[in-house]
């Protein structure tokens, strides 16, 4: 009993430990327009969602920004998103201790140094927070079919409606669910009624939710990117290889491994949880990967891997359950789970390692090399990315020192030549970037430095300035 405790506690401060250099990067796009959406919009909690009408409001982490209030130390906007990181490493235990010590430990190990939810568990969106929903949901749903108890059953309710709060590609884990919830009444005719009672309140949420909310979004800010390499990326971070070279293919070999190995495993114990994961990870995404291409019409649909983190965390707790259920057999069968974990882990530490150094940006310095080349008391900028650049200009420009005024031209502007600095934005990680550019307009502008990322969050920022005029 010690030593699990032991276990336990290494992998809760181990996975806590992770997540904490990413507090400090800068604000990203996404983070520094949910900030400003909120600054700018938001006069009361309603306001969120009757008046946020884009997809970049998350609702519950708007609701969180606007209780904090207007504060320079971003840091704090990130706090929650911590916790929520820090619970679900909790929450992923526990899920899997119903089926034995080893299991429980290993989820703990895969769910706390999982690359890509250690970046959502740092970053003031609603992902974090709707990965923790998504564990509470699985774990509230599990007790009631086994308690038929209210906590339990409350708790689940509580757990999809925040859920939807916060994200709502939390509906790939609920349409697990209900497909779940359907198999068993399809199995058990005595629980059609039971299940429907489960389910009303949820569905009588998403209801209201679509007509108040829902059905008003429009999608802004994403550029389209092409959907094999999403996925490929997706897998990657999943396994914790990167997403170039022959990684993607050796990374779905793997997980196509781990996972049937690990769904073969729980088909033969539970065929209702099967189908739950099955779903999860695989039928409810495709599914909505067609819906979006359907209905796209000319404008791309957008898809980001954090888009998949629901099929992210399923997969890793079918990873748990199959690699804890070979360690405890023993022999090679223990040594060989044993070497892809610490293989799996130490590809994502790896990973995270460079995410801690590169960041999500460097957009505060950025700014402060421009203030320091700069000797007119007005900074002068223009952007290829008229929206992006000019929302974090918008963001950070509260940073600069008193005196000094940032004035941003969009491309259409008739004063765009006034420009003294141009910041060329890349959303590939150290993009290679020419040494001198040319406005089109005649002048030119000399590279003064390039200010890079790492990984699933943010954009590089390459900075410009005039040349003297001859």
């Amino acid at each position: 009993m010690r030593l699990r405790l032991a276990w336990f506690w290494l992998a809760l401060v181990v996975s806590a430990g992770l997540r904490l250099p990413g507090m400090w990067h800068d604000f990203w796009f996404d983070e520094a327009w949910s900030a400003l959406l909120v600054r700018e919009g938001v006069t009361s909690p309603l306001d969120i969602l009757t008046r946020l009408h884009v997809d970049n409001n998350h609702p519950l982490n708007s609701l969180f920004l606007y209780a904090l209030g207007d504060r320079s130390a971003w840091i704090v906007y990130r706090i929650p998103s911590l916790l929520f990181g820090i619970a679900s490493v909790v929450l992923a235990g526990r899920i899997m201790s119903r089926r034995g010590p080893a299991r429980a430990v290993v989820a703990m190990i895969l769910i706390g140094c999982s690359y890509p939810l250690i970046v959502y568990s740092s970053e003031a969106r609603g992902y974090a927070a709707m990965i923790f929903f998504v564990l509470l949901a699985i774990d509230a749903y599990e007790r009631y079919l086994i308690t038929r108890a209210w906590l339990p059953l409350t708790t689940f309710w509580a757990a999809v409606i925040l859920g939807f709060l916060s994200h709502l590609t939390f509906v790939h884990a609920y349409g697990a669910l209900l497909l779940w919830a359907a198999y068993e009444a399809r199995t058990r005719p005595g629980d059609v009624a039971r299940a429907a009672g489960v389910h009303s309140v949820p569905l009588l949420f998403l209801l209201g939710f679509y007509l108040l909310y829902i059905r008003h979004l429009h999608v802004a800010g994403g550029e389209p990117a092409p959907l094999l390499a999403v996925l490929a990326e997706t897998v990657g971070a999943m396994v914790g290889t990167p997403a170039h070279g022959v990684w993607p293919a050796a990374a779905v070999a793997a997980l196509l491994v781990v996972v049937a190995g690990g769904l073969r495993s729980i088909g033969r114990v539970n065929r209702g949880l099967f189908v739950f994961f099955l779903s999860g990870i695989f039928v409810v995404p495709a599914f909505g990967i067609i819906v979006e291409f359907r209905r796209a019409g000319l404008i791309a649909p957008r898809f980001f891997p954090r888009y998949f983190l629901v099929s992210i965390v399923l997969a890793l707790l079918v990873a748990a359950w199959t690699l804890g259920e070979q360690l405890q057999k023993g022999g090679t069968r223990r040594l060989v789970s044993a070497i892809i974990i610490v293989g799996m882990v130490l590809a994502h530490l790896r990973q995270v390692a460079d995410f801690a150094r590169g960041g999500r940006g460097h957009y505060h310095d950025a700014l402060a090399h421009m203030v320091q080349a700069t000797a007119d008391p007005n900074i002068r900028v223009a952007s290829n990315s008229d929206f992006r650049t000019g929302i974090l200009l918008g963001f950070y420009g509260r940073y600069l020192p008193p005196g000094r005024t940032l004035i941003f031209y969009g491309g259409t502007s008739p004063n765009v030549r006034e420009a003294d600095w141009r910041i060329r934005e890349d959303l590939e990680p150290a993009s290679s970037v020419p040494r001198e550019l040319d406005d089109g307009r005649g002048q030119r502008f000399r590279l003064t430095g390039r200010y890079s990322f790492y990984g699933l969050s943010g954009c590089q920022w390459s900075l410009y300035q005039r040349e003297p005029r001859r």
